[in-house]
């Protein structure tokens, strides 16, 4: 799955609920202090394995702290898709901020990263629609969601201007954080969100 969106749409909010929801320790703080209402979507505890915000990050970081996550080995992508192969695992991994690596590096991580990974794992990757490569010339160059979007699902967050479902969710969000006026700051947000 790719999430997709301008600058502020929420890319790595989406994202970051799912990890958030997967990880014990940050799911029993969301429990604890805005229980999940019956229509909210549930990733379920440990549904992800592996999360990386690749901002400024290069291809070898990424491999590696994708490789430890996994407990794989991370000397290239195929050592962990051997591993991943050999035991049976089709993990979920995050991988946000891909539009933010280092521009040298964004075409490594996406064609020989996390394409390969999307073979043996469910990967959900938050990124703006840059340019894999810097554009030269007069041809413009396929965006990180072109090279993606065969391999999964496209959320496109700028097509989605649902104001009253943004008021809603951030209403929810903000009950019992000690907000004096938590309905005006909800309109506000979904007014710009969706503005």
């Amino acid at each position: 799955m790719i999430v997709t969106g301008a600058p502020g749409s929420g890319k790595s909010a989406v994202v970051g609920r799912i990890a958030s929801l997967s990880n014990p320790l940050e799911r029993a703080n969301i429990m604890a202090n805005a229980p999940l209402s019956a229509d909210d979507p549930d990733p379920g505890e440990g549904s992800v394995e592996a999360v990386a915000v690749v901002r400024g990050m290069d291809h070898d970081s990424v491999l590696a702290q994708l490789g430890r996550q996994l407990q794989t080995p991370f000397t290239s992508v195929y050592s962990i898709l051997d591993a991943l192969t050999r035991s049976g695992r089709v993990p979920a991994v995050i991988v946000d901020a891909v539009d933010e690596a280092r521009p040298a590096d964004l075409p490594r991580i996406v064609e020989e990263l996390i394409i390969p990974l999307s073979a043996k794992c469910r990967v959900i990757v938050g990124t703006r629609r840059s340019p894999v490569r810097a554009t030269t010339g007069a041809h413009p160059r396929p965006t990180i969601v072109d090279a993606l979007q065969s391999f999964g699902t496209t959320m496109d967050l700028d097509l989605d201007d649902d104001t009253a479902a943004i008021e809603e969710y951030v209403l929810r969000r903000l009950q019992g954080t000690g907000n004096t006026d938590p309905a005006t700051i909800a309109r506000e947000v979904a007014r710009h969100a969706t503005n």
